[in-house]
C-alpha cells in the first residue's frame, strides 16, 4: 500500500466515524453513508456519536463525507464498518453487512483492498463475504483482490486497546497493518488466518460475559443472605483474576450479547453446544426482570403500586461515556419496568434522542422535572453522572424518593437496594 492510495469507508456510526478520520491522516478518505441527515450533520461538524470533535471533520481537507454511492467508485481500499446484531432468534444478522458487500462489489477493480471491521462468527469471511464479492464482481479473490479483516479488542482503560489484523494471504495482512499502524494511535497485532482475527473479539466478550455472570449470580446470592456484596469484592480487592473490586451490575450483562450469540451460533453450527457459554448468556439475559423485580420490591416497600409510581432511568447509552445506543441493553431494563405499568422515563445528555429507535423516542428527555420521581436508578456510569453530588439527584427526587446505582460506582451509602 502507498500514500498515495483512496481509501472508501463504508458505514459512518461509531467505528467507522472513528477509522475514517483516523485513515485521514495520512490518506485521502471517504466516508460514505446511507443517512443523509448523518452525513449533513458531520459535514457541519456534528458527531452525534461523540467520537469525534468538529475540527477532526470541517477542517480536515483529506476526509470526505458522501451519501452517493457513486462516490465510492475508484477507491482502492473499502473498509466496511457497517453494524452487524442479532435477529429475533438471537442469530446473526449479517444484512447490512451482505448490503455493503453488494454495494461495492460492481466497483470492485484488480489491486483492490476489502477490510471487513464489523463482527463476523469464525468463517464468515470466507465462506459468505469473498464468495459474494467475487460472484458479484466476476473477479478472484488472492488473484484480483485481497480481503482482511480487523477486530478491535477494547480494555477497560481504552489504553491498553489494541486491532487484530488477518489477511486472505501475508502480503495482505501485512499492507493492512501498515495502513493501520501509521494511522492509529493503539497497537496492531497479525495473526496468521481471518478465521482466528474474527474468533478473537467474539472470545474477549464470551468471557466477560461468563464472568458478569458470575459476579450477578454472586451479588444475588449475597443479597439473599443478607450479606453486602460491595463490601465482600471490595475486601476481595485484585486478589481474584481479572475481576475489578466490584460488580459492575447492569448494564454490563448485556453489553456481551452479540459476542456470546455469534459463537453459541458458530458452535452449533459446526455440531458442539457451547455450554458454559450458553448458561452465561442465558443468566445475563434475564438480569433486566430480576432488575425491574428488585425496583419493584423497593417500591412496594415504600408503599408505592407501580401505577401510581414514576422511575427515572439516568443513562440511556450502551456504554459509559459513550453517546452510542446501539443494542443498548438499557431499552430491556425500561420495557421490563412499563410491562409492569411503571411510568418510565430516560435521561442521558450524551444521546442524541434522534440516534434512538422510533418506538423508544418516547421516553427519552431532554430534562426531567424536577421533583417528580419516586425512584432513580442510576444504569450509565456517565462522568457527568457520577461527579454530581448527591443533593442533586435528591433535587429530581419525590420526598422519600428510593436511589438504586445499577453501575455501582457511588458510594453505597447512598443506595437504597443493591442490584
Amino acid at each position: 500500500m502507498y500514500p498515495t492510495q483512496t481509501i472508501a469507508v463504508i458505514g459512518l456510526g461509531r467505528v467507522g466515524i472513528s477509522r475514517a478520520v483516523s485513515l485521514s491522516r495520512d490518506y485521502d478518505t471517504l466516508g460514505f453513508d446511507d443517512d443523509p441527515e448523518r452525513v449533513d450533520q458531520l459535514a457541519q461538524g456534528l458527531d452525534a456519536t461523540r467520537q469525534v470533535g468538529p475540527p477532526d471533520l470541517v477542517r480536515n481537507r483529506r476526509l470526505g463525507l458522501s451519501c452517493d454511492e457513486s462516490s465510492l467508485i475508484g477507491a482502492d481500499v473499502y473498509v466496511i464498518a457497517v453494524p452487524s446484531g442479532l435477529d429475533r432468534h438471537s442469530a446473526p444478522d449479517l444484512a447490512g453487512v451482505k448490503q455493503a458487500l453488494d454495494r461495492i462489489a460492481p466497483m470492485l477493480t484488480a489491486g483492490n483492498t476489502v477490510i471487513i471491521e464489523s463482527t463476523r462468527f469464525p468463517g464468515a469471511t470466507e465462506n459468505s463475504c469473498i464468495p459474494r464479492l467475487e460472484n458479484a464482481s466476476g473477479l478472484h479473490c488472492g488473484r484480483d483482490f485481497g480481503v482482511g479483516f480487523v477486530a478491535r479488542i477494547s480494555t477497560p482503560d481504552d489504553e491498553s486497546s489494541f486491532d487484530v489484523i488477518a489477511g486472505t494471504c501475508p502480503k495482505v495482512a501485512a499492507d493492512i497493518q501498515h495502513l493501520y499502524g501509521h494511522t492509529v494511535t493503539h497497537s496492531t497485532r497479525r495473526v496468521s488466518a481471518i478465521r482466528s482475527a474474527e474468533a478473537t473479539q467474539l472470545v474477549q466478550g464470551a468471557y466477560r460475559d461468563i464472568t458478569e455472570a458470575f459476579r450477578n449470580e454472586v451479588t444475588d446470592l449475597l443479597t439473599e443472605l443478607d450479606a453486602d456484596s460491595v463490601e465482600v469484592f471490595d475486601a476481595l480487592g485484585a486478589s481474584t483474576d481479572n475481576m475489578p473490586a466490584r460488580p459492575n451490575g447492569f448494564p454490563e450483562s448485556e453489553l456481551h450479547q452479540k459476542e456470546s450469540s455469534y459463537l453459541i451460533f458458530a458452535g452449533r453450527t459446526s455440531g458442539m453446544e457451547p455450554q458454559l457459554i450458553n448458561r452465561a448468556r442465558e443468566a445475563n439475559a434475564t438480569r433486566s426482570l430480576r432488575v425491574a423485580e428488585r425496583i419493584r420490591a423497593q417500591l412496594e416497600s415504600n408503599q408505592k403500586a407501580p401505577e401510581e409510581a414514576r422511575i427515572l432511568i439516568m443513562g440511556y447509552a450502551r456504554m459509559a461515556n459513550s453517546a452510542c445506543c446501539h443494542n443498548t441493553p438499557v431499552t430491556d431494563i425500561i420495557e421490563a419496568l412499563e410491562a409492569m405499568r411503571f411510568e418510565v422515563h430516560a435521561w442521558d445528555p450524551w444521546v442524541d434522542r434522534h440516534q434512538a429507535p422510533a418506538p423508544h423516542q418516547r421516553y427519552l428527555l431532554s430534562n426531567p422535572e424536577p421533583g417528580s420521581y419516586d425512584a432513580i436508578m442510576l444504569a450509565v456510569g456517565h462522568r457527568l453522572f457520577l461527579r454530581m453530588g448527591f443533593h442533586e439527584f435528591q433535587a429530581l427526587g419525590k420526598p422519600g424518593f428510593s436511589f438504586i446505582d445499577a453501575t455501582d460506582q457511588l458510594s453505597p451509602a447512598l443506595t437504597d437496594t443493591v442490584l
